[in-house]
C-alpha cells in the first residue's frame, strides 16, 4: 500500500512521528497496530482500516 501511494518508509516513519523500524515492523505484522495509529495510515493510504489491518 505504502509503495502503490509512492511513500517510502521514511516519509510515512516521519508523517506519523515514528521511526522507520516501528513502520516496517507494523507493515509486516498488523495484527499489532494501534487503532490510532491505523486511523492514520488509511488515510495516508486512501484504504479502509480493514483493508490495511487484513493485509
Amino acid at each position: 500500500m505504502r509503495i502503490n501511494r509512492g511513500l517510502t518508509v521514511k516519509e510515512v516513519a516521519k508523517i506519523l512521528n515514528k521511526n522507520c523500524q516501528i513502520v516496517l515492523s507494523y507493515e509486516k505484522n498488523s495484527e499489532n497496530i494501534p487503532v490510532e495509529l491505523l486511523m492514520k495510515l488509511s488515510n495516508i493510504y486512501q484504504y479502509p482500516m480493514d483493508y490495511i489491518f487484513l493485509q
